[in-house]
């Protein structure tokens, strides 16, 4: 007989991961669904009912079978048989093509983005050159802006001594009118 010590979660099967029915899962007792709570009744077990209600669960839920029935014409999986050293090699090898295809896709893709970033670049740069040419013929502009304001203010001043001067002198001769 064996015993089972549940502090360190012992099964006393092993868990084989190539089995096709695996053993209980650590701290789960033997015949005890996943996820099922301890001491709770599993959701297929049967259940007492009356000859009509039987019949109508059996409609809407599909009939479960035990692990230990098999259907017919449907056979246990069994592990793969070794694989040879050929096939190992070419799957390697359509591995490795696979990902030189991703690796060339990507290469092509960071050269067009590299090539639209140099692009974007010079655009940028004749923008620059465009905007510099542009603050300089402003600049240009406001200067001959202001020194024709200070010529016309001049102008002006000159126009009003001139002006006055002819008035003084109209002033001044009082019979020749």
């Amino acid at each position: 007989m064996r015993i089972r010590d549940e502090s360190l979660n012992l099964s006393p099967l092993p868990i084989d991961p190539r089995s096709p029915r695996p053993g209980p899962a650590p701290g789960q007792e033997p015949g005890q669904e996943p996820g099922q709570e301890p001491g709770q009744q599993s959701g297929h077990e049967s259940r007492p009912a009356s000859g009509q209600e039987s019949r109508q669960e059996s409609r809407h839920e599909p009939r479960q079978e035990s692990r230990h029935e098999s259907r017919p014409g449907k056979q246990l999986a069994l592990p793969e048989p070794p694989v040879s050293a050929e096939q190992l090699v070419s799957a390697a090898i359509g591995r490795l093509e696979t990902a030189l295809e991703a690796l060339d896709r990507a290469v092509g893709m960071q050269t067009d983005r590299r090539t639209q970033l140099a692009d974007q670049e010079a655009e940028y740069s004749t923008l620059q050159e465009d905007r510099s040419r542009l603050a300089r013929a402003l600049d240009a502009a406001n200067g001959r802006i202001e020194t024709l304001q200070d010529n016309q203010i001049e102008a002006a001043r000159r126009v009003a001594r001139a002006s006055a001067a002819v008035r003084s002198i109209l002033a001044s001769a009082p019979g020749e009118a």
